[in-house]
């Protein structure tokens, strides 16, 4: 095997064992809390381990309407952006508006980047 197949496989190995460590991130779509619990520890550690993927999943969302219900607003972002700025602005209105944190995290960031990055279409 070479090299760089070896370290993708450890570095798949790694993300399945933090997530058999965090299981409260295994379930199907986590609720804005568990959005927001993730996003502030990403943010304290530079996005590393489980929680900077699930916080940097939902914080960078494309715009493609594959698979998404007409609840989940679009979000357009710019072409440069900062997921740590992305992740600070999720945080923050999560802890301001608690009604967010009920709903998926999908939905939620969506909500919340759409405001700041709505699409022009």
């Amino acid at each position: 095997m070479s090299g760089l197949a070896d370290v993708n496989r450890i570095i798949r190995l790694v993300i399945c064992i933090s997530f058999c460590i965090s299981p409260q991130l295994l379930s199907a779509t986590p609720t804005g809390l568990q959005l927001l619990e993730a996003c502030e520890i990403a943010v304290s550690n530079g996005f590393k381990g489980s929680e900077g993927l699930v916080c940097e999943w939902y914080v960078t969302p494309c715009d493609c309407n594959i698979g998404k219900p007409e609840v989940v607003p679009r979000v357009c972002l710019p072409e440069v952006f900062a997921s740590k700025e992305l992740a600070q602005k999720v945080i923050s209105a999560l802890k301001s508006e608690p009604e967010l944190s009920a709903r998926n995290a999908d939905v939620a960031a969506a909500i919340i980047l759409s405001r700041s990055y709505p699409c022009a279409d």
